[in-house]
């Protein structure tokens, strides 16, 4: 099992978990819906993967769905995650990442999947991130980041409980953060 997923599982404790996912963009409900449909596959497959399928069930994206974030910018998104948090304080399932880190999705991350749909496979590791996901943290000193949805869980997931933003932060002359491909991650 990954580093931390257990140790993470065990935290949880049957809590609810996952990222607060902001949707800022409308219109087009059918690439919404692939994208969503794409990254539950994706996550599923991974935790299937490191032997923590059963954490799946405990799985809850927030997805926050208000028209008035449409074209959101990033920072627009960090002042409403910082809000929701602070909505939510009382509620046991916002440790961790989740209070750290939330997911943004605008028309730019459905193009990504759109323009590669035929050529995607869920079951195929997207290494590069080609399909990736803007992620924001709460913390103001800490910059918006893409996130290939590969990395997202369990590996970001993980990393920031463990280290904070710097495992998700890009990496000079990346596009995409990939979390654990620069060697920092070694496994026992």
């Amino acid at each position: 099992m990954f580093p931390l997923l257990s140790t993470l599982k065990h935290q949880l404790n049957g809590r609810k978990w996952g990222y607060v996912i902001f949707r800022c963009t409308y219109g087009d409900d059918a690439s919404w819906d692939r994208f969503m449909a794409y990254l539950q596959a994706k996550v599923r497959d991974a935790l299937e993967t490191e032997g923590a399928d059963d954490m799946y069930e405990q799985l809850d994206w927030k997805v926050q769905e208000d028209m008035s974030l449409w074209d959101a910018s990033p920072e627009t998104v960090k002042t409403r995650f910082q809000e929701w948090l602070k909505e939510h304080e009382d509620d046991d399932s916002v440790v961790g990442t989740r209070s750290h880190a939330c997911i943004m999705i605008d028309r730019a991350v459905l193009d990504a999947l759109e323009d590669l749909h035929d050529d995607i496979d869920v079951e195929d590791y997207d290494e590069s991130g080609a399909i990736w996901v803007h992620m924001i943290s709460s913390y103001e000193v800490e910059k918006p980041t893409r996130v290939g949805v590969d990395y997202l869980i369990p590996t970001a997931y993980t990393e920031i409980e463990l280290d904070g933003w710097y495992n998700v932060e890009l990496q000079e002359g990346e596009d995409v953060a990939r979390p654990g491909a620069w060697g920092r991650y070694v496994e026992d």
